[in-house]
């Protein structure tokens, strides 16, 4: 009979629960339901400066969907214009005279988008910026859920020497490149690889509150002897650092901190970043991204052996002869990103 009065009792709670599981979507109103999406910048630095176009995806279906056709011009604060050509897929580029791109002087975007859309950025101030001090790793190990197994690998940091400058805001992009294998090759054209990849994730640093302009110390990113062939035959990683202005610095570092730092559901939540975009069309219609100006300086570095790090990476695991390999491990250019064409910068 206890059983009996049972078994209702568990089937109206597990209707309860199943009643509180319910779908959300969140109600966007139309005007924020597509909006532009405007990068870029003029790098002191760089021969080519650029600028991207796109517009928002729906949340359900997330994607790059690039403007085409757009009237895109580069405007200095002299009153100077460059035109910026259409290279497809959202791609805008212009080129500055270096006489121009020094130190004091203001750069903004102005862009017509097809369909009567008119945004400008604010302008936005060269700051000079010192070489890159140093680039360097530290052998790391990382612990995991289980605790007697920790990940070995390396640490990467840089080191920031802004004595002599005035800038004190400052971003770095790393971009790393390595050679790997395919085992199974059929010939020598198939057999070695390079791939190149940017890191994703976003490196600010500020001195504005220190007595020094200087940093050192700084952690990247850390790469692992056993995920990838990253570490198994030669790594190179590419720093750039870029001096900021206040305002670059503050949207770099919103992004930095919503992108790392969002902690649990109810710790801090991602919130929308405002750059220094403005639709003049419609002052109602948000427009995001940054355009910026800054110099930008670089170092490269390479990794062969580490000594104290085994390598513990297999080619084409998991396959065991007489499988089929997967087809990277035949054809090293089918693995993504992977080319057997040598970087011009990669040694002997």
């Amino acid at each position: 009979m206890y059983q009996h009065k049972i078994v209702p009792l568990v089937l109206v709670i597990l209707l309860m629960l199943a009643s509180c599981i319910k779908r959300y979507d969140p109600e966007i109103k139309s005007k924020e339901a597509v909006k532009y999406i405007i990068t870029g910048g003029v790098i002191s630095g760089d021969k080519v400066q650029r600028v991207n176009i796109s517009i928002t995806s729906p949340l359900s279906n997330p994607k790059y969907i690039p403007v085409s056709f757009c009237a895109v011009k580069i405007i200095d604060g002299k009153g100077n214009t460059y035109t910026a050509s259409d290279v497809w897929d959202g791609n805008y580029e212009a080129i500055i005279p270096e006489s121009e791109l020094v130190p004091g002087h203001t750069f903004k975007v102005d862009v017509q988008v097809p369909g009567g859309a008119h945004i400008v950025s604010d302008f936005d101030q060269i700051q000079e910026c010192p070489e890159v001090d140093s680039v360097y790793y530290i052998l790391k190990e990382i612990p995991t859920s289980n605790p007697y197994i920790n990940i070995k690998g390396i640490q990467f940091y840089v080191d920031l020497d802004a004595e002599n400058f005035s800038c004190r805001n400052f971003r770095f992009e790393a971009t790393e490149t390595w050679e790997y294998t395919a085992i199974f090759a059929y010939d020598i054209y198939h057999s070695v690889c390079w791939v190149t990849s940017n890191i994703r994730s976003v490196f600010t640093l500020s001195t504005k509150n220190q007595s020094e302009n200087i940093y050192k110390l700084y952690p990247l990113h850390f790469v692992d002897n056993y995920s990838s062939q990253r570490l198994r035959y030669k790594y190179s990683l590419l720093i750039s650092q870029f001096s900021l202005s206040e305002a670059a610095y503050d949207y770099w570092e919103k992004i930095r901190i919503n992108n790392v730092d969002q902690g649990g559901l109810y710790e801090n939540q991602p919130f929308q970043i405002v750059g220094n975009m403005h639709n003049l069309s419609d002052p109602a219609q948000q427009v995001l991204g940054f355009f910026g100006a800054s110099t930008k300086r670089s170092k490269r570095i390479f990794v062969g052996e580490v000594k104290g790090l085994p390598i513990e990476y297999i080619d084409c695991r998991p396959a065991v002869w007489p499988e089929i390999p997967n087809p990277e491990c035949i054809d090293c250019t089918r693995a993504v990103g992977g080319t057997n064409s040598k970087p011009d910068f990669w040694p002997n």
